[in-house]
């Protein structure tokens, strides 16, 4: 079963077992391009069949945050510290992605927030995490700023200060989510 599989390799990935190394990034790709296709499909008959609008959106998110989380598990594997890394970073969902309505064709506006100063593991979480959702099939709106950074842009910027306002956390340090929304809510325009 392709969701099973799917399934299967972010567990290991998760996991942190050594056995994990032994699948290639294309096996893993294979895998998180089967299941989204799966998945498209299985949304998409729901549709035909007259599931509402505001759920097959819902839907399309919900299987898209498990790509996006499973991505984000493979790409730790590799982290030299683990641990620090996840200590530190967020993965949020950004705009009509935010508030969890991905519609068809629309692109995933996709956040990579870390505290203090970036490092290797942003940069290898970066360089491994946009490539990969490309290659599974989606369209990506992707950064990766400093908590600092994002607050900046959301005071000088009002279409960034919604679109974090309706933002939501994927994966990751729900600390550092936290802290972001706390800081954008109490910003006056």
């Amino acid at each position: 079963d392709v969701t099973t599989r799917f399934e299967q390799l972010v567990k290991l990935a998760r996991s942190g077992e050594k056995a994990f190394a032994s699948f290639s990034r294309q096996e893993c790709l294979n895998a998180a391009r089967e299941f989204t296709l799966q998945r498209r499909a299985e949304i998409r008959a729901r549709h035909d069949a007259g599931e509402s609008g505001s759920n097959v959106v819902r839907l399309l998110a919900e299987m898209a945050d498990t790509v996006v989380r499973g991505a984000f598990q493979f790409a730790l594997h590799s982290a030299r510290h683990r641990r620090s890394a996840v200590s530190r970073l967020a993965i949020c969902a950004l705009g009509g992605y935010g508030r969890a309505e991905l519609s068809p064709y629309s692109d995933l506006d996709v956040c990579l927030l870390y505290e203090g100063m970036s490092d290797e593991n942003v940069e290898m979480l970066s360089n491994y995490l946009v490539p990969f959702l490309w290659d599974t099939g989606f369209l990506v709106g992707y950064s990766a700023r400093s908590l600092e950074e994002t607050l900046e842009l959301a005071r000088d910027d009002n279409v960034a200060f919604t679109s974090l306002l309706e933002g939501r956390l994927i994966t990751g340090n729900s600390m550092a989510f936290a802290r972001l929304k706390m800081s954008v809510r109490e910003m006056q325009f």
